[in-house]
């Protein structure tokens, strides 16, 4: 009944706002004309900028009213919410591929400074994972030590169905949005966060 009545009103907002709009400018459009018919060129020259400045007017009051009633359509609608979950996911997905991007560039230059010291492929592969297994370590504890759960608990959720979502995309339509990098981060970090706050970890995650 809620989005009934949002369709409803959107479909009168179009019946009364854009006939409105344009039925304004085309009486414009003919004062104007009817000015340099009628009265002659000065006159008509005169009422150009009188007749932008009533319809400037006469719009921004137009706005005035329509921002109001747009609002209350896409809330009804549910529109409005999901246009916010859908900048905060394309803002996970945007850090997601920055941070990970980060963590190529990093592991890269760590790679070549362990290379020039002299170590093998098998050491410099020991040595990374090693390395990453302390970094990790570390988040962990700083995840605990900010004692956050219902904040742990709201990212945890919204990683899963980034996760979810993302997976769709790549296996079920072929269409991935992201990178595999940023796809492994987002699942390296759910994990993380798991590990940290083992209360919200699921079967699938143990």
């Amino acid at each position: 009944m809620k989005r009934l009545f949002g369709y409803f009103l959107m479909g009168l907002g179009w019946l009364i706002f854009w006939p409105v709009q344009i039925g304004v400018a085309v009486y414009g459009i003919y004062y104007i004309v009817t000015a340099f018919i009628n009265a002659g060129v000065i006159a008509g020259l005169i009422s150009i900028p009188v007749t932008g400045i009533c319809l400037a007017v006469f719009y921004l009051l137009v706005h005035v009213i329509a921002t109001p009633y747009s609002a209350l359509v896409s809330s009804l609608l549910g529109t409005e919410k999901r246009q916010r979950e859908l900048w905060e996911r394309q803002r996970k997905e945007q850090e997601a591929e920055m941070l990970a991007d980060e963590h190529l560039k990093g592991d890269s230059e760590r790679r070549k400074a362990l290379s020039k010291l002299g170590m093998t492929s098998q050491e410099i592969e020991d040595k990374m994972i090693k390395s990453d297994e302390e970094i990790d370590k570390g988040v962990v504890e700083m995840f605990r030590n900010q004692n956050k759960p219902e904040l742990a608990k709201k990212e945890i959720a919204e990683l899963r169905a980034l996760i979810a979502y993302h997976k769709r995309r790549y296996h079920a339509l072929d269409s991935p949005e992201i990178s595999d990098a940023a796809y492994d981060y987002l699942k390296h970090r759910l994990r993380l966060l798991e590990e940290a706050y083992p209360q919200f970890a699921t079967r699938q995650s143990k």
